[in-house]
């Protein structure tokens, strides 16, 4: 039997969070109703990590993960049982699936609608970076590091960046900054985008040459001496011209100026360079195109590509030796921007090949295709470490995601402009159709490029100064002094695993 409370040693007070009536003792006495309350409170969350960090700073001189715990960590996992993160156990992924299996009935539960549900009802989103907050939180952030490092960079070279952190928009290749050298105090403009082409052309004029220049510089650095290349070549299609072909391999590139191939200013119609292809492919020959902001702002990638088309790839290393891990967006995001063209992607899940801690490879898939909802999954990005290559690197983490996921069908898609798509082939997918062309629209004074999916009819109609919504999307832009470019449309490919 309880005893009754004793009142002249209690006290009711109202939570100060959610105003509801509680009692505590004289002794003791407390402001919140429970945890949940005190966890939401944010003045005493704003103390609580204060104190943390004070505390860290004193027993560990910073934060005790930033001052060898990591280190501390991976020993007494190497300690215990051999490896330094326990998730490369292989019981690890079998005990996850088990609680998985009974928890939820599903073995690969995501809890993805749980989180989306959850998040409407919290904040009336189903992500929360889709919150303005949030996005304009981490946007500023970055903008604020990158900003910091770019003076530190320009007064390396002897350079001063004339753009405050207020009016600082972003390292973006369409963004455009004045900078001054401090040697001969001229001032210039450019963007930030790839650091080697922030340069005073007065004091440096070395760097500057031609585009086509440089490309053919390149193929000669890489090809044996006596492997011819011809330039300008108009004997193989009729009159057309190909701005290189090596007749040996039988592969030809174009490097694509965006004014002279733009739709309005250079007269180039939706077709054309995909009928340049088709006609090369009629004699045999392997056409790649290059737009000329690609090789501009991630020559890097373009060049790996290259020499990865012509089996000139050296760092070469078997899939075998490597393991699969599971990765973070950020993690994702970082390699796809240094090793894919295309860069960043949206995708649900992200595998990354690894040998001795260095990520050589990533694969991504999504729930459902981005074009076609028939399929369940799209294979979304697969790349490799620039200038190396993962001999059955591609495989093993398709297996993985076959075994893991247990997907019915996925499609995925391979960009005409560089490849055949024979990868895909090799791993099981049958080819099933062709694309029809796609657009990019052409900003900043005919030097940069934009994915035609961000000018959608209804999304223009914010920013554009004139906009008539009795025209087409692509009669809106021109009036707005806007051109595009046309690619060569996709080879799509089709794995079915299962009904």
């Amino acid at each position: 039997m309880s005893r009754k409370l004793n009142k002249k040693f209690w006290l009711t007070v109202n939570c100060k969070h959610c105003n509801k009536q509680f009692m505590c003792r004289i002794s003791k006495p407390r402001i919140f109703c429970g945890i949940k309350c005190s966890s939401s409170d944010v003045d005493l969350n704003k103390q609580r990590l204060k104190n943390q960090k004070q505390t860290n700073l004193d027993r560990h001189g910073g934060h005790h993960m930033k001052s060898g715990g990591v280190e501390k960590c991976k020993a007494t996992l190497l300690v215990k049982y051999g490896v330094d993160s326990y998730s490369k156990l292989p019981e690890y992924r079998i005990r996850v699936k088990k609680t998985l299996f009974e928890k939820f009935g599903d073995e690969n539960y995501l809890n993805v609608e749980k989180v989306k549900k959850t998040c409407l009802e919290r904040y009336g989103v189903d992500n929360i970076s889709k919150l303005n907050r949030v996005s304009e939180k981490t946007s500023e952030t970055k903008k604020s590091n990158h900003y910091d490092f770019l003076l530190d960079h320009c007064k390396e070279k002897s350079l001063e960046f004339l753009c405050d952190k207020e009016n600082y928009n972003g390292y973006h290749f369409s963004n455009i900054y004045k900078i001054k050298c401090n040697v001969c105090l001229k001032t210039f403009e450019s963007t930030v985008y790839n650091l080697h082409n922030i340069f005073c052309d007065y004091c440096d004029p070395e760097k500057i040459t031609s585009v086509e220049s440089q490309f053919y510089r390149f193929l000669q650095e890489i090809l044996d001496k006596d492997v011819v290349i011809k330039r300008n070549d108009r004997t193989i299609l009729n009159g057309k011209e190909l701005d290189f072909y090596i007749p040996e391999l039988k592969i030809a590139f174009e490097i694509n100026g965006l004014y002279w191939h733009s739709e309005f200013a250079g007269g180039i119609n939706k077709n054309y360079h995909l009928n340049k292809t088709k006609s090369c492919m009629h004699y045999g020959i392997t056409l790649v195109h290059i737009f000329e902001n690609e090789w501009i702002h991630k020559s890097d990638i373009v060049k790996s590509v290259i020499k990865s088309l012509l089996n000139l790839t050296k760092a070469k290393i078997y899939g075998r030796e490597c393991i699969i891990k599971e990765i973070d967006i950020k993690a994702k995001n970082d390699f796809l921007a240094k090793n894919h063209l295309q860069g960043e992607d949206k995708s649900t899940v992200k595998l990354g090949l690894y040998k001795d801690e260095n990520l050589l490879s990533v694969m991504t898939f999504r729930k459902a295709s981005r074009f076609e909802k028939t399929s369940e999954w799209e294979l979304v990005r697969f790349c490799t470490l620039i200038d190396t290559v993962v001999i059955g690197g591609a495989s093993k983490l398709l297996s993985y995601f076959i075994k893991t996921y247990h997907p019915k069908n996925i499609v995925t898609y391979s960009d005409r402009r560089f490849f055949t798509g024979k990868i895909y082939e090799t791993l099981g997918f049958r080819f099933v159709d062709i694309t029809p062309c796609g657009y990019y629209y052409i900003i900043n004074k005919y030097k940069d490029l934009r994915h035609r999916m961000s000018f959608q009819k209804h999304k223009i109609k914010n920013f554009l100064n004139v906009f008539d919504s009795n025209l087409s999307e692509w009669e809106n832009m021109k009036n707005n002094g806007y051109d595009r470019i046309w690619d060569c449309g996709n080879n799509k490919y089709y794995l079915k695993l299962s009904d």
